[in-house]
């Protein structure tokens, strides 16, 4: 069994509560699918599965074998442990300063798994109100972080050892990225509901949550990829809520920015890999070619995705944006590469905005990002090259 086909596995028991097959285990290579899951911050839901498999509870098992299994489900306890402790001291901060927030994504998805620590995160967002900027850097520092971040962007960032990260967001969506998208929660606060049991916490409706849940996922599917993790949030969403959706107006919020349809092939695909551990992987054999692509895709992309997807959709953007001109076309190679060397003002505004503000610094700008790449992003500059080349025959 290849790793695609067995980490579909085990999540699929693992989302269902199934014990896996015994001769389905013993044809898996344990250490190399546990390391693929971990690429795809899904280590907790494959390692949960093969705990829960015959061979691991009638000690059967090899020993390294078991002994990587703990260490994955443990190390996992232990950081949701600590985390969930600083996420309570962010909040007590905020309420005693009355700021107003909501926790974003990953924190009140991890609630709907079947086993604690399932739901892998690499940080914790909350939305806040910006006009406590200020006050809440100096929190953070205090409590012993450091300033990854602050005011660059939609989200500043603070981090500390051993492994501690939080995005705390201004803004949920940049204009850079979806202009649409960033002016339909530019008034958030009046999109959300009032938490029952805090002063200051607010959280989206049901049907709202998952709206931003669905976008979210289609900003980085669009953009660099986006792993499996994705289709389980999608899963685990639906399976819990089901009927208690409003699907129409699902639909018709999704429909403004033509991503329903996105949503609806997400869902599908989500259900046909992952509802019945029994047919996941027949499942795989009969859908559709173009499902067949996502999923490699998807499968492909990792946790957060990764530069050569990036690559290819600005290239498929870029054709797209000149009335799809000819692929051999020297004129549209050097077009795009010259769209990379000297991008839009959007660019600056996302991604330097201080340049942005001070036009006169743009072009220092544009000078250490060539050096930068040059001295220290050159695998990026590569794979660049040698996609242009591909996709500009």
């Amino acid at each position: 069994m290849n790793k695609n086909e067995a980490l579909i596995y085990l999540i699929s028991c693992s989302m269902n509560e199934i014990q896996p097959d015994e001769e389905i285990i013993s044809d898996i290579d344990i250490a190399a699918v546990i390391k693929y899951a971990q690429s795809h911050s899904t280590g907790v839901a494959a390692a949960a599965a093969l705990k829960n498999s015959k061979p691991f509870q009638e000690e059967k098992m090899d020993k390294e074998s078991v002994k990587l299994i703990h260490s994955v489900i443990h190390s996992a306890m232990y950081r949701y442990i600590l985390f969930d402790e600083e996420r309570r001291k962010v909040v007590a901060f905020m309420e005693d300063h009355k700021i107003k927030y909501m926790p974003l994504k990953g924190i009140l998805l991890k609630e709907l798994y079947p086993t604690f620590g399932m739901r892998e995160m690499a940080d914790n967002d909350i939305f806040y109100d910006k006009k406590y900027q200020n006050e809440l850097c100096s929190f953070f520092e205090k409590e012993g972080y450091t300033v990854s971040s602050v005011g660059k962007s939609i989200h500043d960032v603070y981090t500390k050892k051993p492994f501690f990260n939080f995005e705390m967001h201004t803004e949920l969506f940049s204009k850079y990225i979806n202009e649409k998208v960033a002016e339909y929660y530019s008034e958030l606060f009046t999109k959300l509901e009032k938490d029952d049991d805090s002063r200051y916490g607010y959280h989206f409706s049901k049907e709202d949550f998952y709206v931003y849940m669905i976008i979210h996922s289609y900003k980085h599917f669009k953009v660099k990829g986006t792993g499996i993790r994705s289709l389980m949030d999608i899963y685990i969403y639906n399976k819990t809520y089901r009927e208690a959706l409003d699907r129409a107006y699902i639909e018709h919020e999704l429909s403004r920015f033509k991503m329903s349809g996105y949503e609806k092939k997400m869902r599908n695909l989500a259900y046909m890999v992952l509802e019945n551990p029994d047919t996941c992987l027949s499942n795989i054999e009969i859908m559709s070619d173009k499902d067949k692509k996502i999923l490699e895709y998807i499968l492909g992309s990792g946790t957060y995705g990764n530069y050569k997807n990036k690559v290819d959709n600005d290239i498929r953007n870029y054709q797209k944006k000149q009335n799809n001109q000819s692929r051999n076309s020297l004129r549209m190679k050097a077009g795009y590469f010259l769209s990379k060397v000297f991008p839009k003002m959007e660019f600056y505004e996302h991604h330097y905005p201080i340049a942005y503000k001070i036009k006169i610094l743009i072009p220092f700008v544009m000078i250490g990002r060539i050096f930068r790449i040059i001295l220290f992003d050159r695998q990026k500059l590569i794979v660049e090259c040698k996609e242009i080349h591909r996709n500009f025959k």
